[in-house]
């Protein structure tokens, strides 16, 4: 199973993939546990003291890039969707926020849609909401 965590280098990202890593598999819809083979970190920065592993793959990009987003979620069976601005930097820059937390998602979402295996996506909202 490939795992997609975008806002993968933040603290909850990191916690996220390292307990993946943990437990070795993931149980989607109570059935049998899969194993994992990667886990893609994407992010807008590189982050650091990032779980070492060679099932982790860290990718920098913007989530707002079509083309980004269409290639990090080739072959993607799980996504757990973080990757967002704080409230306080969308508020000093509303475009910003706009392009990241809306049009960065839907972008995300377009991309899964098209996929023949219908990924499986978690949405962590923000503090904020």
């Amino acid at each position: 199973m490939n795992v997609l965590i975008t806002g993968g280098t933040g603290f909850i990202g990191k916690q996220i993939a390292k307990e993946i890593l943990k437990t070795g598999s993931l149980t989607l819809d109570g059935k049998q546990a899969k194993p994992i083979d990667k886990i893609i970190l994407f992010d807008a920065f590189a982050g650091d003291d990032l779980p070492q592993d060679p099932k982790i793959e860290v990718v920098i990009g913007d989530i707002t890039d079509k083309t980004t987003v269409a290639n990090i979620t080739e072959k993607i069976d799980v996504v757990w969707h973080l990757a967002a601005v704080v409230s306080s930097a969308a508020e000093a820059d509303f475009d910003l926020g706009m392009d990241v937390n809306l049009y960065g998602l839907l972008n995300l979402l377009e991309e899964l849609r098209k996929k023949q295996t219908m990924p499986r996506v978690i949405f962590a909202s923000g503090c904020a909401v």
